[in-house]
């Protein structure tokens, strides 16, 4: 398995299929685009901004998983940068280790931008997998994050 950095427009189909997938098991229409081309409109005003990446785990030539990443200020203390994952997928048929290997080059992608500080989500039916993996890099639950429209 190899992760790369998704390239565009080449990559746009995989990680349009990635969102909707993304889309679908958080179930929120009202909030999170469950269509296409609406999530097509909304993954381009992400990937305009210049501290914002996709990478995707490619498995035997097929595209597999991926991840999004924004790099910003950390809220709590301006002079640190914090890496936030933005959505993870892994589809069917991807390698266990799939999930790792992105979440290992998100670490990767936080020591290139100097975070010192990473932060990661967990979306059902992958909770179980990832609190698995984050609890072994060292990482704690903060918050459990809930989402409705006003």
């Amino acid at each position: 398995m190899i992760v790369r950095e998704a390239a565009f427009p080449m990559d746009a189909e995989a990680v349009t299929a990635g969102a909707e997938d993304f889309a679908h098991h958080v179930d929120l229409p009202d909030i999170i685009p469950q269509d296409r081309a609406t999530l097509s409109v909304a993954l381009s005003h992400l990937l305009a901004l210049p501290s914002f990446e996709i990478w995707l785990a490619e498995h035997e030539g097929r595209t597999v998983g991926g991840i999004g990443l924004l790099f910003a200020p950390f809220q709590w203390d301006r002079g640190k940068i914090v890496m936030s994952e933005q959505f993870i997928w892994c589809g069917k048929g991807a390698p266990p280790t799939a999930f790792l290997a992105l979440i290992r080059t998100a670490d990767k992608r936080a020591r290139h931008w100097n975070a010192t500080i990473r932060e990661y989500a967990s979306v059902p039916p992958y909770t179980e997998t990832l609190s698995s993996i984050y609890r072994r890099k060292g990482l704690k639950p903060v918050q459990q994050v809930w989402m409705g429209a006003a």
